[in-house]
């Protein structure tokens, strides 16, 4: 199998929309009166750092869509990249209960977008690892 860069682009594009949705999410319960509430935001700091972890990996993933065009070789790392930050965001974020907030409502949407897309990916590198 050939790296897919519409199918990884989508799954990027997925990812980001995540990101975005709990971010939006997260101001929700942290900003008070326009600005931003120290307690509060310690209150769901687990979600914080987990968030600006997994945007930082999903902003990784569009650099590597790019690195892909390089070469057959090139693609193959990009795939891998991309399905690996796809299930860290998946593991680190979907389903998380932190106290009284249940973070799996941020996601519950596009979960199933996501979870193919990993597992897209992740298929796609082993095969063409072989």
């Amino acid at each position: 199998m050939t790296f897919d860069l519409a199918a990884s682009t989508a799954a990027v594009e997925t990812a980001e929309s995540f990101i975005a949705q709990a971010t939006a999410q997260l101001a929700s319960y942290t900003v008070v009166d326009g600005r931003m509430s120290v307690k509060d935001l310690d209150k769901h700091q687990v979600f914080a750092y987990d968030l600006a972890h997994a945007a930082a990996g999903v902003a990784g993933c569009r650099s590597m869509l790019r690195y892909a065009t390089y070469g057959d070789f090139e693609a193959k790392l990009a795939g891998f990249y991309i399905a690996e930050t796809i299930a860290d965001l998946v593991s680190r974020i979907i389903g998380r209960n932190c106290g009284t907030v249940t973070y799996q409502k941020v996601w519950k949407a596009p979960a199933p977008s996501i979870f193919a897309a990993s597992k897209v990916e992740r298929s796609r590198f082993c095969s063409a690892a072989r």
